[in-house]
């Protein structure tokens, strides 16, 4: 991390107990004067050792680095049928100043399984839109690497009218037949949407990483932690294609890790060579 905080608190309580003497009234040819105090020197206070102080890393933008615990890629998954929508969409889009922000980072954070890419872009602009760089790059890529194995196990297919449409032709006489007709079919891809965001919206923090080459490799750690520790629970929020089955969800994970983290540390080491 780029810079410490170092973070310590000593507390030392102290009691002092205060005596009370009280005299008791027997009669006036009984009473006697009150003995005079003795002068006792005070307890000494007990010596509180003083604590040790812990380092708290920080990111470049400040704030703390969570610590998270991985995941077995089987224990990450969840079936189809047990997938659920997240219903933030609109509060990631609209979290414009620092209170907003950091309400919504709270929520991420409180169930990250369960937030989609879509959420984590526009939550990556909204950091980037308020200069927290290194947060809105770790959020950008954990989202990149969530889209690619939603594409993984939800995979474009042959547009299903385009297919009909082609078949209809084949029936037909030459003369009838549509003229101009491709000789593949259109490719139905469910994410096209959700990729054209990414692209529209990662110019500033890719723009910042390549400032640096320090700061990719930082974010491949933090993306890297991040992803392995958060089940995949949530449901993409547009209509999907066909999932490939559940069975073999668990080798399209750790294929589509190893590949993303091979790219990012390509890109990492050409940057490097670069910036030489």
């Amino acid at each position: 991390m780029k810079s410490l905080f170092l973070a310590c608190i000593l507390v030392v309580i102290t009691t002092n107990a205060a005596s009370a003497q009280q005299s008791g009234y027997i009669g006036m040819h009984h009473l006697k004067p009150k003995p005079a105090p003795t002068n006792t020197p005070p307890e000494k206070a007990a010596e509180v050792p003083e604590e040790k102080t812990t380092e708290i890393p920080k990111n470049e933008d400040h704030t703390d680095v969570p610590v998270y615990t991985a995941l077995p890629p089987e224990d990450a998954l969840v079936e189809p049928e047990d997938l659920e929508e997240w219903n933030h969409i609109g509060d990631a889009a609209l979290a414009h100043n620092d209170v907003d922000i950091q309400n919504l980072i709270r929520l991420v954070e409180s169930d990250r399984g369960a937030v989609p890419p879509h959420g984590l872009f526009l939550i990556s602009k909204s950091l980037a839109d308020r200069n927290r760089m290194e947060q809105a790059a770790l959020y950008y890529f954990v989202g990149q690497l969530r889209l690619n194995f939603d594409v993984a196990r939800w995979p474009p297919t042959p547009d299903p009218e385009d297919i009909k449409r082609r078949q209809e032709n084949s029936q037909k006489s030459p003369d009838q037949a549509a003229p101009n007709l491709e000789s593949k079919p259109r490719i139905y891809n469910p994410h096209q949407g959700i990729q054209s965001l990414a692209d529209q919206i990662g110019g500033p923090i890719i723009s910042w990483i390549l400032k640096n080459p320090d700061r990719m490799t930082e974010t491949i750690k933090n993306v890297k932690s991040w992803d392995e520790s958060a089940p995949y629970s949530y449901l993409p929020d547009y209509d999907l294609t066909e999932a490939v089955p559940f069975q073999k969800w668990k080798k399209l994970l750790v294929r589509t890790r190893e590949t993303f983290f091979d790219q990012m540390t390509t890109w990492t080491n050409i940057m490097s060579k670069i910036k030489r």
